[in-house]
């Protein structure tokens, strides 16, 4: 009910710009917007697999990251192969004239990011083509800039304008620039907003699904219509899923003008939303303690391991490697059942160090973490 609620409300939903298909503004969705750094440079493969990863794990528009290296002509080949790929918006990242015009040249459908270092030269390139921008601040970063950025661009001719107020990470001013977000959607409550959550997630030591629910939540207080992260580190990976059932939660919350919860969706991945009773403790117990001896499987060793799913970033295979075969599953319970089909495990201490092991890979997965063998989970 809840899916079919947020499907019905962006069939319904009116916008201000729509890139591809794809709403933004108004009552619209927040749209996540998955960053590839260095996109602009990968080879093909390569670009091609992380394009299709983000798009698995939910994002709304493609943002293909630049370098200081990046050549003009890098830019065009990795716009026209993501155009190819992806029906998707696809943006690019850069300040850099004229690794936007190559961009636009290629069908670029939004620009990220103008500000008065580029826009004379690059503001008319935007205007002709009749594409989306960015509008940013200067390195100031003041309420002031941004709103005389916007009224240049729309001098120029730039239509579809999206602000960012720009978001500071924790510990460099985090609370001023919520407040700047907050003062300017106040001020043009029409203007799509740009939320940099990335800015916050990747500058923190700290799991990443509450920080992103939490900073969406604002992000709705503020007027966000994208929500933009690069899971750039590998603490930050999975931010797209969450921010995408963020956004849903948000959405329905509003809808149904009542708090984040409760609502048929939830990023509750670790603690439990209402716990199942306890039983007491019972009598007569045998206290348990580690065995005195350890032998050698006659059957011989198996090794185990995991492949993560990269595309998803959720799940993969367990592999459990003997010298006899090696077999491959998704979960702990058919791995262990084919072992002990093929009669690769003779004692029952082996089938329960493996059970443990196998049970820890397969979290392992389900977490999007790494396993090794033996290793604390």
């Amino acid at each position: 009910m809840a899916l079919e609620l947020i499907k019905k409300n962006e069939v319904e939903a009116s916008s201000p710009i729509t890139l591809r298909g794809v709403k933004l503004g108004g009552k619209s969705r927040m749209k996540v917007m998955g960053e590839i750094v260095g996109a602009l440079e990968m080879d093909a493969p390569t670009l091609q697999t992380k394009i299709e990863a983000f798009i698995a794990r939910g994002a709304d528009i493609i943002d293909l990251g630049a370098t200081l290296n990046t050549l003009p002509e890098q830019a065009k080949r990795a716009v026209s192969l993501a155009k190819t790929i992806t029906e998707t918006p696809v943006s690019i990242d850069t300040l850099d004239p004229e690794l936007i015009k190559e961009g636009v040249e290629a069908g670029v459908d939004l620009v990220l990011s103008l500000n008065s270092t580029n826009l004379e030269t690059a503001g008319s390139i935007v205007a002709r083509a009749g594409i989306a921008a960015v509008i940013i601040p200067d390195e100031e970063r003041s309420l002031e800039s941004l709103i005389r950025n916007i009224e240049a661009a729309h001098r120029l001719g730039i239509e579809k304008i999206i602000a960012d107020p720009v978001l500071d990470p924790v510990g460099h001013n985090i609370t001023e620039s919520i407040v700047r977000f907050h003062e300017f959607h106040r001020l043009y409550p029409e203007v799509p907003v740009f939320f940099g959550v990335g800015n916050v997630t990747e500058l923190m030591d700290v799991d990443t699904i509450g920080v992103n629910a939490t900073l969406c939540g604002i992000g709705l207080e503020v007027g966000a219509s994208i929500l933009f992260t690069p899971e750039f580190s590998d603490k930050a990976q999975g931010s797209i899923m969450e921010l995408k059932r963020a956004s849903e939660m948000m959405l329905l919350s509003g809808i149904r003008e009542s708090s984040p919860k409760d609502l048929g969706l939830d990023l509750l991945c670790i603690k439990e939303k209402r716990r199942r009773p306890d039983l007491p403790l019972p009598e007569n117990t045998i206290q348990a303690r580690l065995s005195k001896g350890w032998r050698v499987d006659p059957a011989g060793p198996i090794r185990i391991r995991t492949v993560p799913d990269r595309i998803s970033g959720n799940g993969g295979l367990i592999v459990a490697e003997h010298e006899k075969a090696s077999v491959v599953g998704k979960n702990a319970r058919e791995v262990m059942n084919t072992l002990l089909e093929l009669e690769l495990v003779s004692r029952l201490d082996h089938a329960a160090y493996l059970g443990r092991e196998l049970e820890k890979a397969e979290l392992s997965l389900q977490f999007n973490r790494s396993y090794a063998q033996d290793d604390a989970f």
